[in-house]
């Protein structure tokens, strides 16, 4: 594993189990399955990391004792994602083979996306410094057009540029020869120290399912310890007492409960006795209401047996009083006028049991009547 000064760090392809899956899995699925199939076991020595592009999912396993208490620590194919994301270079579709003393890949990306990686078996920095150059040649051309299909795999992926990184031994001069790709050493791009710029570079663009790092882990002072375990003295303490006195605690919940219902039937009684008493503050009023109606009933009579000589016409007006007075028809003005009686009420609820009564009465007859001002004239006989 590599770790550059500012904190970023790769585990390096030797390091590496990949492999691909196709599908939907959420990430404990996706190890659970993956683990199984790759026989990595026992599962829990090995974290995992991956990216999805549409529903492949590119997945890397290392061993834990690999990893360290850094933040971010990604697989070393994934870094070269960053070159297209920080626009060191400028085409989507690019490779980049990666020579190391004991190991050598080939990872393909296109719209900056990872397709695939490819092992390159036997083609490592020491496997080449063992040949001559006519063997080296001949090992390039096995891994360019036979073997290794290289140049088929470039083709497949629409690659745009070739890169190269610790080309040690002018592979780049043999491709010249043979493709027309454009290609670069990273060396060049990135001087020293490359992969480890490109660690750092990939905290802002690979997201937190390629990163291996899981878990923060925190160095325990002896301090420290003894709080822990002051703590979790503390939390058995609670529990004994907690479960010696559970039956109290238990009963003492029912007795709250039995109480709260007792109180909801009190307060439920108590909006019954305000309901009713409301009730009865309505009906007191509408007995003050009708005693006011038959005072000013009796006002008028009294009224009327002041200015009227008791005639026939006053014998009409008691009796049209009368049934006033029967069905409880309270009336704001009323005045005679060529055996005419106009009438004015206080509300429409009056003005229709007028209405309603007088229709079937011989001697009154409605003459006239306006709803909107709740006015009524009635004609009557005078015999």
């Amino acid at each position: 594993m590599k770790k550059s000064k500012n904190q970023g760090s790769f585990i390096s392809f030797n390091q590496l189990i990949y492999t691909q899956k196709q599908g939907e899995f959420d990430n404990d699925s996706l190890f659970i399955n993956t683990t199984k199939e790759l026989n990595l076991t026992p599962a829990f020595k090995y974290q995992m990391s991956f990216v999805k592009q549409n529903d492949t999912y590119h997945i890397f396993f290392t061993l834990i004792e690999n990893l360290n208490s850094l933040k971010f620590c990604y697989p070393e194919p994934l870094l070269f994602k960053v070159l297209f994301d920080e626009k060191i270079i400028k085409e989507s579709n690019f490779a980049l083979i990666n020579f190391n003393e004991n190991f050598t890949f080939l990872t393909f990306y296109q719209n900056g996306n990872l397709c695939t990686i490819k092992n390159l078996p036997q083609f490592s920095l020491k496997d080449i410094n063992l040949k001559n150059q006519n063997e080296r040649e001949k090992l390039f051309f096995e891994i360019l057009f036979e073997q290794g299909r290289v140049l088929e795999l470039l083709k497949y992926y629409k690659t745009q540029i070739f890169i190269l990184h610790r080309d040690q031994f002018k592979f780049s001069q043999f491709l010249m020869k043979h493709i027309d790709i454009p290609f670069l050493n990273l060396e060049n791009i990135l001087k020293e120290n490359a992969l480890e710029k490109l660690s750092v570079l990939a905290q802002k663009h690979l997201d937190n399912d390629a990163n291996f790092i899981k878990i923060t882990k925190t160095n325990f002072t002896p301090y420290l310890k003894i709080i822990v375990f002051f703590l979790l003295c503390y939390c058995f303490s609670l529990a004994i007492l907690f479960l010696k006195n559970y039956p109290s605690y238990k009963e003492s919940q029912i007795t709250k409960k039995y109480n709260q219902n007792l109180n909801y039937e009190f307060e439920k009684i108590i909006k019954q006795n305000n309901n009713i008493k409301q009730e009865n503050q309505e009906l007191n009023s509408m007995i003050n209401n009708q005693k006011l109606l038959l005072k000013q009933n009796e006002n008028i009579l009294l009224e009327l047996n002041k200015n009227f000589i008791l005639n026939n016409q006053t014998r009409i007006l008691f009796e049209f009083i009368s049934l006033l007075n029967q069905k409880n028809i309270q009336i704001l003005t009323l005045s005679l006028s060529n055996y005419t009686i106009m009438l004015s009420f206080y509300n429409k609820d009056n003005f229709k049991k007028t209405l309603e009564l007088f229709n079937d009465k011989s001697s009154f007859k409605i003459i006239d009547k306006d709803e909107t001002v709740l006015k009524i004239s009635l004609g009557y006989k005078n015999d």
